[in-house]
């Protein structure tokens, strides 16, 4: 899960972004939910945390930065596998940066969701558009991904080919956050 925080909810500002994506064995990137909206600060970090436990995510990435501080402490205060990412590079640069998945097909879009045309709209329209919160937070996830998969980040409990090799997180069967085995294999859209 990629998260891409705005600080302030008036009309100009950025978008508050929820990303779910799945990482695949092979290195193919699918991105099966997102949730965009405005709301106040205070309440991003309820919202990540609902968002959360509707789909169990292994780790969640938020930027450190801003209303991105407040979602981190709630959802370490719940219990998922946390990265805070802070953005060293322009918006422009870490989309560069993951072209290569685009181009090589390695990035998986559903045929159909309710959110597709207007996230499509804004990845085509970039940096020419009005608002690029979902490019942005579409680049930290692949490059979060990018760099598991070369071996640069670890991500405890799993390994880039998709074995399980053990849990960091030890929590109670009924806890709501508990997370889910890696699926297996690519599931057909």
């Amino acid at each position: 899960m990629s998260c891409d925080m705005a600080s302030t909810t008036v009309e100009r500002s950025s978008y508050t972004v929820f990303q779910l994506w799945r990482l695949t064995p092979d290195e193919i990137f699918e991105l099966h939910d997102l949730r965009r909206f405005r709301i106040p600060p205070e309440r991003a970090g309820t919202e990540a945390l609902l968002f959360a436990k509707a789909h169990s995510p292994h780790i969640v990435l938020v930027e450190d930065m801003n209303a991105g501080l407040l979602v981190a402490d709630t959802l370490k205060r719940a219990g998922p596998c946390l990265d805070t990412i802070r953005p060293t590079q322009s918006k422009e640069q870490r989309l560069l940066r993951c072209l290569a998945a685009f181009h090589s097909m390695k990035v998986r879009l559903p045929r159909e969701a309710p959110w597709l045309e207007d996230f499509l709209a804004q990845l085509l329209a970039f940096p020419g558009s009005r608002h690029d919160d979902q490019v942005d937070a579409t680049s930290q996830a692949l490059n979060f991904a990018i760099r598991y998969f070369q071996g640069e980040i670890k991500i405890k409990g799993f390994s880039p080919n998709g074995s399980h090799i053990g849990r960091t997180l030890r929590r109670p069967k009924d806890h709501p956050l508990r997370p889910r085995p890696p699926l297996r294999g690519l599931r057909r859209w």
